[in-house]
């Protein structure tokens, strides 16, 4: 039995009430990230996953951060940019 004074309403995650969290947690958004600087292939028992190194706009090289690939599908623009300057 729950009483209705016991429900909170529910509030959609804004990040500025969450600053203290590590950005690693957090998919970036595609307005935030400035560049794409690095690439690699991580093993994770029997599979791997393709991780790339993103630094975020007004940031040093030392808040790069490490995400999947699916955290970027939505700058696809970006991630044919880095693989084409690879290449």
């Amino acid at each position: 039995v729950v009483h209705v004074n016991d429900i909170k309403p529910f509030i959609e995650e804004d990040r500025n009430l969450f600053v203290d969290r590590g950005r690693k947690t957090q998919i970036p958004v595609v307005e935030e990230i400035d560049t794409i600087v690095n690439k690699r292939n991580r093993v994770y028992g029997k599979g791997s996953r393709i991780e790339y190194l993103i630094r975020y706009k007004n940031a040093g090289e030392d808040n790069d951060v490490w995400v999947p690939q699916h955290y970027l599908e939505d700058c696809p623009m970006l991630v044919r940019q880095f693989e084409d300057e690879l290449a």
